[in-house]
C-alpha cells in the first residue's frame, strides 16, 4: 500500500473467513469471530474449477473489473459496492459490505442512503492480498497478550493496540513481516429494512 494515501472505501466480503488456521499442535483458533478485511472471497483459477460457479462473473469483476481503486484495493464508492454485492446474489453464500478507513473518526462522516455503519474494530492487514495478521496471529508467547485484547469481532477495539501489535510483529520479523500492513478501521454496512440490497 502507498503509505501516504489514506484508506477509505468498501469491500464485499463473506460473513466469515475462508481461512482455517492451524497452530503448531494442529488446533485451530476461533476464526469464526474474525470480522476484518481478510474475508474477501478467494479467486479460483478457472482451470481448477470453483466450488461456487455461480460466483464466477462476480469474482472476475471484483478481481479484474473496474470496481476497485488500484492504489488502495478498496471499492471507492458505496454505489459500486452495492452493484458488486448484487452480482453475488446468485451465489448460495451470503455476502455483506464493510467500510474500511484509516481511523474511526473518518467513519463518523459517512452518510449512506438506506444504511448505517456498525463498528467492528481495528484490523492489521495488507490489502494487496487481503491478508490479515490479526486473523493469522502467531502463537508465539509475545502475541498471547494481543490475542486477549481482541473483541467479540476478532479485532482490536483500540487503534493504539493495533499499532503496537504491528510494531512488534515487524520488530520480531514474523512471517512476511516486510509487507506493508495497514491499520484499518472496519465497520459493517447494515441495511435498513427498506434498504436497497439483498
Amino acid at each position: 500500500m502507498n503509505a501516504t494515501k489514506e484508506l477509505r472505501g468498501y469491500l464485499v466480503v463473506l460473513p466469515y473467513s475462508e481461512n482455517r488456521l492451524l497452530t503448531a499442535d494442529g488446533l485451530t483458533w476461533d476464526v469464526d469471530t474474525y470480522q476484518g478485511a481478510g474475508r474477501v472471497p478467494a479467486y479460483h483459477v478457472e482451470s481448477q474449477g470453483s466450488p461456487y460457479p455461480e460466483e464466477r462473473e462476480a469474482i472476475d469483476a471484483y478481481v479484474f473489473g473496474d470496481f476497485k481503486d488500484y492504489e488502495t484495493n478498496l471499492i471507492p464508492t458505496y454505489e459500486k459496492a452495492v452493484e458488486l454485492l448484487q452480482m453475488f446474489s446468485r451465489s448460495p453464500r451470503r455476502y455483506e459490505i464493510i467500510f474500511c478507513c484509516s481511523d474511526e473518526t473518518d467513519a463518523k462522516n459517512v452518510s449512506l442512503p438506506g444504511a448505517q455503519l456498525e463498528r467492528l474494530g481495528y484490523d492489521v492487514a495488507c490489502l494487496d492480498g487481503y491478508w490479515s495478521i490479526v486473523l493469522d496471529m502467531p502463537y508465539s508467547d509475545w502475541a498471547l497478550p494481543f490475542r486477549k485484547l481482541l473483541n467479540s469481532n476478532g479485532l482490536f477495539d483500540r487503534k493504539e493496540d493495533a499499532l503496537e501489535y504491528r510494531r512488534q510483529y515487524i520488530e520480531r520479523r514474523e512471517h512476511d513481516w516486510e509487507f506493508g500492513f495497514d491499520i484499518i478501521f472496519v465497520a459493517r454496512v447494515v441495511q435498513d429494512l427498506a434498504g436497497c440490497c439483498p
